[in-house]
């Protein structure tokens, strides 16, 4: 990318002055977003936002933010005593590690099953789209710590509230992770449902044939 001044008559045109400095364009001469403004509009316009991101790509970015997302929800595991993740795990670095690594090459593998079956549905969008799409909608985790926070200072109530918080970001979780499917793929909300879905139908019709085989045989 590089930067260039705006001619004064198109900044008086738009009745807006903006420093030349600031204003970031691409080689096509379109603006181009930071990070920030992206992962904001993810966030405040997902339809949008996403529709950016698997737009425009940005792997990278997209694994970075899995990275932080995953060690954020670890580490507030850890933190917020759950003996259950310690016994797993054990040591803290080396659990937060692992978990980051699971959670990355699980990212790619997921994307791989639902492009899979998006294209069934005769999708026509790319697999990268769908796992920077998918990277990105997992920002809410990084609100995690906060609820750790308070399960370990107010007890009980803490507990209840982490609970209920959690439920809440999975489900941010679970309906930008569809958006993504629909943005990447110019699904329809019932096609980016049935592709979202698709893995565990897959294995209830497998399980139903298995059965009825061996009920034949």
């Amino acid at each position: 990318s590089r930067t260039q001044a705006i001619p004064l008559k198109d900044v008086l045109n738009n009745r807006m002055v903006v420093s030349p400095q600031l204003v970031e364009l691409s080689s096509d001469g379109s603006m181009e977003k930071s990070i920030v403004d992206t992962v904001y509009e993810v966030l405040r316009t997902p339809g949008e936002g996403m529709r950016e991101v698997v737009r425009g790509e940005p792997l990278g970015w997209a694994v970075l933010i899995i990275v932080i997302a995953s060690a954020l929800w670890i580490l507030s595991l850890y933190l917020g005593s759950f003996d259950v993740v310690r016994g797993v795990h054990g040591n803290i670095a080396t659990g937060t590690c692992l978990w980051v690594g699971i959670s990355v090459v699980g990212m790619f593998a997921i994307a791989g099953i639902f492009h899979m079956g998006a294209k069934l549905l005769r999708g026509q969008g790319s697999y990268r789209g769908l796992v920077c799409g998918l990277g990105f909608a997992t920002l809410p985790l990084t609100v995690i710590p906060p609820l750790t926070v308070l399960h370990v200072l107010l007890g009980f109530a803490g507990f209840v509230l982490y609970v209920l918080g959690a439920a809440a970001i999975s489900i941010w979780v679970l309906v930008l992770e569809i958006i993504a499917i629909r943005e990447n793929y110019s699904f329809s909300r019932k096609k980016a449902i049935l592709t979202y879905f698709s893995p565990v139908i897959a294995i209830v019709l497998i399980q139903l044939v298995a059965i009825v085989v061996s009920s034949v045989f």
